[in-house]
């Protein structure tokens, strides 16, 4: 099965789950026989708590992304940093499903980039643009991080959270324009909720990523 986001956003997305299950079929192969499922964005209607869990994994995944950036450039041991982000994964995987609590797997993340040596330097800094589902997908990109390191830059990327952040003020307008008030009011809540949480998380990887950008709608 296959997910694909049911939403009102730009690039008219609502077309792609039927356009992506025509190609399947067309293709055949066993292919035609996948499923695409027709999803909210938040998975609110899955769980409350399934849109939670959700979020808090792009999150940390994009900070721990975006910490792999800022160290890999000036690691010593070449691979120290894609191994520490592999472990990562393992390890919040563990937590996600619910085997440890995420404060400490949390910490436990940071404590694998701390052992990493790094020599000083400073290199420029290049910004990835682009579409979600290709921009941070290795495959897609063709690896272009590693490209750019490559060839004497330091990436800048942007976990999706801030993204969302920044768009959701005028997602939650559109909503109420069509007369949704209870997903409206919803995001609302959701949105103060998720703040104090995401707060907390955000602070243990301070020292290597700074304050927390200012993209609280």
């Amino acid at each position: 099965m296959l997910w694909m986001t049911k939403c009102y956003l730009t690039c008219n997305l609502r077309l792609y789950p039927f356009y992506i299950k025509n190609l399947l079929e067309d293709y055949g192969h066993g292919f035609e026989k996948a499923s695409v499922y027709f999803g909210l964005l938040t998975h609110f209607e899955i769980a409350y708590s399934t849109g939670y869990y959700a979020y808090f994994a792009y999150l940390l995944g994009g900070l721990i992304r975006k910490l792999g950036c800022k160290i890999r450039p000036y690691e010593i041991v070449r691979g120290e940093t894609d191994a520490a982000i592999e472990k990562s994964i393992g390890i919040l995987e563990k937590a996600f499903l619910g085997n440890r609590p995420i404060d400490a797997a949390v910490t436990e993340v940071i404590s694998f980039f701390d052992k990493i040596e790094r020599k000083p330097g400073k290199k420029p800094r290049v910004a990835i643009f682009g579409d979600l589902y290709v921009r941070d997908n290795d495959i897609m990109n063709q690896n272009l991080i590693h490209d750019i390191e490559e060839n004497g830059g330091e990436v800048v990327t942007t976990p999706y959270t801030d993204l969302v952040k920044i768009m959701i003020e005028n997602q939650i307008r559109r909503a109420g324009a069509r007369g949704d008030y209870f997903n409206t009011a919803l995001y609302r809540v959701m949105i103060s909720s998720i703040k104090i949480f995401e707060d907390r998380y955000y602070k243990l990887f301070k020292k290597y990523l700074g304050n927390k950008p200012v993209v609280d709608p």
